[in-house]
């Protein structure tokens, strides 16, 4: 219900007393349309969705590792809030929703680590636990 509402809309007078930038602000939460308009609209000038990101992102690798530290962090993913708004907004369906959260190669977070020099076993260890949280 609205009760949610200050938790995943950002006010105005926030906003406003901001002092430093820049700031990350997803305009599918604030906007009333739907990524599959916006899709749709930037497909003429040849835009295409990488293939070598999970279903939450649409334009860096680095995000893959993003979202599995944050889910070993807080046990969910972080984009479940902002997904689950665009859904009470009617601009998502929840199946659709559940697929792009679900959407992750383990093989593909595993290449993406190796490159950055990293790996799972990193993020069981107790020291390093430490250091994320």
């Amino acid at each position: 219900g609205d009760g949610i509402l200050p938790y995943l809309t950002i006010r105005q007078e926030t906003l406003d007393n901001v002092k430093e930038y820049p700031h990350t602000i997803n305009l599918l939460v604030l906007e009333d349309v739907s990524e599959r308009e916006i899709l749709k609209a930037i497909a003429p000038i040849g835009w295409e969705q990488p293939r070598d990101v999970d279903g939450c992102s649409s334009n860096c690798m680095l995000n893959v590792v993003n979202n599995y530290v944050h889910e070993k962090k807080y046990h969910f993913n972080p984009y479940e809030l902002e997904l689950s708004h665009l859904i009470r907004k009617g601009q998502l369906a929840r199946e659709e929703a559940l697929s792009k959260v679900l959407d992750q190669s383990p093989e593909h977070l595993d290449s993406i680590l190796a490159e950055l020099g990293l790996s799972r076993d990193m993020f069981e260890k107790p020291q390093v636990q430490e250091h994320i949280r």
